[in-house]
């Protein structure tokens, strides 16, 4: 970007001088907020104080992105069918 300085007049010759800070490539904008009690205040704050890591945001981004994170999905027709069957066996057990 060639810029004239303001006060340059016709000739133009000085040019606008960038400043600021310079931007980053990978910016990080998406923020996400956590509300935590009394005792998992105490937790999180012993494992950031073990971990030794300087800045809690990245402490945070650590534990989310780089630990696995078991999902549980659940099958109505499954869970259903699982109830029956047990039903059945305990039935079956009783008039043994």
């Amino acid at each position: 970007m060639n810029m004239k300085h303001v006060n340059a007049g016709e000739s133009g010759e000085k040019e606008k001088r960038k400043r600021g800070r310079k931007r980053e490539k990978n910016p990080q904008k998406y923020r996400y907020m956590v509300r935590l009690n009394e005792v998992e205040n105490k937790r999180f704050l012993s494992m950031y104080g073990q971990s030794g890591m300087k800045s809690m945001s990245r402490f945070m981004a650590d534990c989310v992105l780089n630990n696995p994170v078991k999902v549980v999905t659940v099958n109505k027709s499954v869970w259903d069918y699982v109830i029956l069957l047990s039903g059945f066996l305990s039935y079956s057990e009783r008039e043994w």
